[in-house]
């Protein structure tokens, strides 16, 4: 993200990979949120 992006942020997030796979080089937003929310709900 360029840096005028990141300054508009609030809470920067991100997704790590698996333990045994490497974070994700891209992903669709609907999948993103989907992950986030399995997440903040306590899966």
């Amino acid at each position: 993200l360029s840096a005028a992006v990141l300054d508009r942020l609030d809470t920067p997030v991100s997704l790590p990979g698996a333990p045994n796979r490497p974070a994700a080089e891209s992903l669709n937003v609907a999948v993103a949120g989907g992950i986030l929310l399995y997440e903040w709900l306590g899966s």
